[in-house]
């Protein structure tokens, strides 16, 4: 759905309500298009995003959508249970991840599957292409290496005691966290280098590689950051969202309060009070801040005034937002 024709270069950002997926023009705020997408994990990479439905499907599509028109490219069926995860490897090709405990291969331009690769004995919950490598997280507490020219598994590493739910890349080093809390740096040689539980037994839902040496990891609760030097925890605050401004200064989200902290001073800079309820999502796009929330609005804040530049009403409230990442 079109509803305005900008004169200049239109930049997107995508929320999600449990029902649509919506596009919005960050200088205009208006609405360029929006996606029937019920119960649904959303993953953004240009020049597309991908979404599949996954809660009340035994079989779960995989939709490709342009990433700027919101016109579906393909539609590609293969998994047996919902999809979990996605990773791109290449300008048209990406894997998913299932919780069939499969991998799978797809092409977008000839809209097949290419390969399916198995071994794990749980869910797929995590996926991350890195130095050619395709690396696997499951329910099972292993990860994967996978050999995307050979469709094999060259490695398989373990360390966790539960389920690994997150896949990222910490100063070119793996980095991998799971359900008890724990997270895991791997060296060159896949072996686990160091290994901290910030967070006690609580999931850890993102992270963030401040530098080399430190580390912002956040659950539903709280924001930490671990200075591996001194090998202890230097600050830590309520949150449940946290975005590094600059190398010295975080947003995080509470309840729904939108704070700036300084790492260096480790106090409150700023709270910013907008939201009626908890916010739920948050992006930072050309210093400027956009949260999104349970009383069904999108806001644009400035992070020097800290004042609401604008406020999307939305018709539900939304649960999630999405960015173009350029990964190709």
């Amino acid at each position: 759905m079109l509803e305005t024709t900008p004169t200049h270069v239109v930049e997107l950002i995508l929320s999600y309500d449990q029902q649509e997926i919506s596009a919005w023009d960050i200088f205009s705020h208006h609405l360029y298009y929006s996606i029937r997408a019920r119960d649904c994990v959303v993953y953004t990479s240009t020049p597309n995003f991908i979404f599949a439905n996954t809660v009340y499907a035994s079989v779960s599509p995989i939709h490709v959508h342009d990433y700027n028109t919101g016109d579906k490219i393909v539609e590609l069926e293969g998994h047996d249970l919902a999809v979990l995860c996605f990773a791109r490897i290449s300008s048209t090709q990406f894997v998913s991840g299932g919780a069939d405990n499969s991998i799978k291969g797809w092409d977008i331009e000839q809209g097949v599957q290419l390969f399916s690769l198995e071994g794990h004995y749980g869910s797929i919950r995590a996926l991350l292409f890195k130095d050619n490598i395709l690396f696997s997280a499951s329910e099972d507490k292993s990860i994967k290496l996978w050999s995307i020219d050979s469709k094999t598994c060259t490695k398989t590493i373990s360390g966790h005691k539960e389920a690994i739910t997150l896949l990222s890349n910490h100063d070119g080093n793996l980095l991998s966290a799971s359900t008890d809390g724990m997270i895991v740096i791997w060296n060159r040689e896949y072996e686990a280098s160091r290994t901290i539980k910030p967070h006690n037994d609580s999931e850890v839902l993102g992270t963030i590689s401040r530098d080399a040496n430190s580390l912002i990891s956040y659950d539903r609760i709280s924001i930490r950051l671990f200075d591996f030097k001194k090998d202890c925890e230097t600050f830590s605050c309520p949150g449940s969202h946290a975005i590094l401004i600059d190398s010295d200064t975080i947003a995080s989200v509470n309840d729904n309060a939108l704070n700036i902290h300084g790492l260096r001073e480790g106090g409150l800079k700023k709270a910013i009070v907008g939201h009626k309820t908890k916010i739920k999502g948050m992006l930072y796009h050309k210093l400027k801040l956009i949260t999104c929330s349970n009383d069904a609005t999108i806001k644009f804040w400035d992070i020097f005034t800290s004042s609401c530049e604008a406020t999307i009403n939305c018709p539900r409230p939304v649960l999630s937002m999405y960015e173009e990442h350029k990964n190709y």
